[in-house]
């Protein structure tokens, strides 16, 4: 007798087609405060968007202060993907304008909690093992933004491991 074949939820086969639920959240301009640059390479940013010249590293983002709603969100949907709290992570993120892309997101709680954000440019693969020497990718990204856990699961350092 064959023993049987289970399958998880948030299982991802490829080709856009997961199995389960996956962890995901969206971010409004509502969610969304106090934009910081963290070092260089987005030539504007606001709590609508932002536009990146992709002339600068992952480790480089904008921080963005939160709503206590928002930061509860995104820390129940890391928790839903069992990914820990103190790492920033690879999604995929779904913007109203910029089209889709892989962004290194990190939470970090505090009062109020914020999120920094980078998107990541796929043609240079370091980040697929946990590099965040990779470029930023170029274009504007505005929100609202659809965020859903990108698997393989990937960290990308530490949640406040940013220059």
């Amino acid at each position: 007798m064959v023993a049987p074949l289970t399958i998880g939820p948030g299982i991802d086969i490829g080709g856009g087609i997961s199995i389960g639920t996956t962890a995901s959240f969206t971010i409004t301009s509502s969610d969304i405060s106090n934009p910081q640059l963290w070092f260089e390479g987005y030539s504007s940013y606001s709590s609508s968007g932002f536009t990146s010249s992709g002339t600068t590293q992952l480790y480089n983002g904008l921080r963005y202060d939160i709503t206590g709603g928002l930061y509860s969100t995104i820390s129940a949907a890391q928790s839903s993907a069992s990914l820990s709290s103190s790492n920033a992570w690879v999604w995929h993120a779904s913007f109203a304008t910029g089209g889709s892309c892989l962004v290194r997101l990190g939470l970090v709680s505090g009062s109020p909690g914020n999120i920094t954000i980078a998107p990541i440019d796929e043609s240079n693969t370091g980040w697929q093992s946990g590099s965040t020497s990779g470029p930023t990718l170029a274009g504007t990204f505005t929100f609202p933004a659809t965020f859903t856990v990108y698997i393989p699961t990937t960290s990308l350092s530490g949640n406040d491991s940013w220059c």
